[in-house]
């Protein structure tokens, strides 16, 4: 966007890391690419501010970083540590562990002997373990790998993918000492989750299909309008610990919503679609920071956008 006459354009300088084409080879012969750390400079538009996430506080997006080649489709975001997030892109396994300080890439490991692909939409994280969720409902878990390495890993049938399109997993709620994951549906397959936000929780204790939702709500009922919700297709999301309230983003309607666990409202902000075309991931950091992951326009790179408490 051009600045009014005599408006200064406020920049941001932004450090990034960028891949270089090098490439690690597997015994069968298959090729996958790692990213290589060399800096970039790139210069951003300064934020805007909009609200998120509390309703009565204020956030600043204070950082946009422009990310690796790799995550031109990223698709999910997990809290890796106090300063980082895991994050993956839409067709292979491959787990990034990203600096929200300045957008580094911290390392990259491949989830199989030779890399899984598929449809990635969801990624959680529990004592050294990652789990990432397809669009059609398997879940896979392995461990945190080392930089440039494969992990093993196993795989389960959460059963979600009969009744919905997935687009988003979180940690939810402990059955006794191992956690659930809440699995956010984007598109009904059956006509009863039609126009609902609708989540499903899978036991890690358990390890069994589910047949039933945890949350099943009409849009409208939580938001009472009826143009936004025609817009509302979820593509990230993220519980609060405390509260055991959701973060949810879509990418469609370019919001980002705060809801109890029981579907109440607590609020709503409207993002800018200039600079969030198509936000695919929310995580909550342990400071309170929000971070939002953006995949990429047609030729440009997938995005991280860090909000900070006023």
């Amino acid at each position: 966007m051009t600045p009014p006459p005599g408006t200064a354009r406020r920049c941001r300088l932004v450090v990034v890391w960028r891949p270089l084409p090098s490439v690690e080879r597997t015994a069968a012969g298959s090729c996958t690419s790692w990213p290589s750390r060399r800096f970039t400079r790139v210069d951003l538009p300064a934020p805007d501010i909009p609200q998120a996430g509390d309703p009565s506080q204020e956030f600043n997006e204070v950082e946009t970083f422009a990310l690796a080649r790799g995550l031109k489709e990223i698709s999910g975001l997990a809290v890796a540590s106090d300063g980082s997030v895991f994050a993956h892109g839409d067709e292979n396994a491959i787990i990034y562990e990203i600096n929200v300080e300045n957008g580094d890439i911290i390392r990259a490991f491949a989830i199989g002997k030779q890399t899984l692909s598929g449809d990635y939409e969801g990624i959680a994280t529990y004592q050294g373990k990652i789990f990432v969720v397809t669009s059609d409902g398997v879940l896979y878990e392995s461990d945190i790998g080392e930089h440039r390495s494969r992990v093993s890993f196993n795989a389960y049938d959460t059963g979600v993918g009969e009744f919905c399109e997935i687009e988003g997993l979180s940690l939810g709620p402990f059955d006794g000492p191992l956690p659930s994951f809440l699995i956010l549906c984007k598109t009904a397959l059956i006509d009863e989750y039609k126009d609902n936000i609708t989540i499903f929780r899978w036991s890690l204790a358990e390890r069994r299909p589910v047949s039933e939702p945890w949350l099943n709500i009409p849009c409208e009922t939580i938001f009472k309008n009826d143009t936004f919700c025609k817009d509302f297709r979820p593509s990230g999301i993220d519980r609060i610990d405390e509260d055991g309230s959701l973060l949810i983003v879509t990418a469609i309607g370019f919001s980002l919503v705060h809801i109890s666990e029981e579907g109440r409202l607590i609020g709503t902000t409207q993002l800018d679609k200039n600079r969030h075309p198509q936000a695919e991931g929310v995580a909550l950091m342990p400071d309170k920071r929000i971070v939002i992951a953006d995949e990429a326009e047609r030729a440009g790179s997938g995005r991280l956008s860090v909000f900070v408490p006023n």
